[in-house]
């Protein structure tokens, strides 16, 4: 009689720790609040079995998630105390600013994902292409992470869904462009004009020049390419 073979399914190990797909991004806020208040702002470390009643979602997808809060610099592991974690001094005052001034909520969050390995995936594509469909980043996110493509999507929208929040990209019709604090900012390299007010100097590798303003004026507008204001500043 012929044996019958079960086919084994092969899961790869995950580079990084995913969010559960089992919960939706804005119940993450539900969870960190739950940390701050029930653990008594980290005073008393919690397991799964706490967030029994307290939460909205089943409190068995609280421990789902927590290796990538804990990932992300959101909980930390109590020493000598497996399975039970307590908030970070950060998602403590995420918590506490998020009831009162979500500007300054969104900051503190922000310090924390821009140091998150999938923002480093994000700014490496958005560098490169300057803008980029939304599923060629998940596909990104799903590469690097080892992540599965029938398990893990809801998962690696998550992610998107920080780095939209943060206001660390934007998406508009399933494109996703730098956000408002996505480039970082260079400031405006400064001229500083000599104390005569005829002549500027003009430094050309080594040697410097004094010229005459005006003529170096006309010289800029008739050589010269126009920019925008912010670029540089005459001090």
């Amino acid at each position: 009689m012929e044996e019958k073979k079960t086919k084994k399914r092969i899961v790869a190990k995950l580079k990084h720790s995913l969010p559960s797909y089992k919960i939706t991004f804005e119940k993450h806020f539900e969870i960190l609040k739950a940390y701050v208040v029930a653990s008594k702002e980290g005073k008393e470390p919690l397991s799964w079995k706490d967030f029994q009643k307290i939460v909205s979602i089943n409190s068995h997808y609280v421990s789902a998630n927590n290796k990538f809060l804990e990932e992300l610099g959101l909980i930390k592991e109590a020493e000598r105390k497996p399975g039970k974690y307590s908030p970070t001094e950060k998602t403590v005052e995420f918590s506490k600013a998020k009831d009162w001034d979500e500007e300054q909520a969104k900051s503190i969050l922000r310090k924390l994902v821009s140091s998150s390995w999938f923002w480093q995936s994000t700014k490496q594509l958005l560098d490169i292409r300057g803008k980029i469909p939304k599923n060629d980043l998940i596909s990104k996110f799903g590469v690097d992470s080892g992540a599965d493509p029938k398990k893990h999507f809801p998962s690696l929208n998550i992610l998107v869904e920080y780095l939209k929040y943060v206001e660390l990209i934007n998406e508009e019709n399933g494109t996703i462009t730098y956000g408002k604090f996505g480039l970082e900012r260079i400031p405006a390299p400064e001229i500083k004009l000599p104390e005569s007010k005829d002549t500027i100097q003009i430094a050309l590798g080594d040697e410097l020049f004094a010229v005459d303003i005006k003529e170096f004026e006309a010289f800029v507008r008739e050589k010269g390419k126009k920019l925008d204001h912010k670029v540089y500043r005459i001090k």
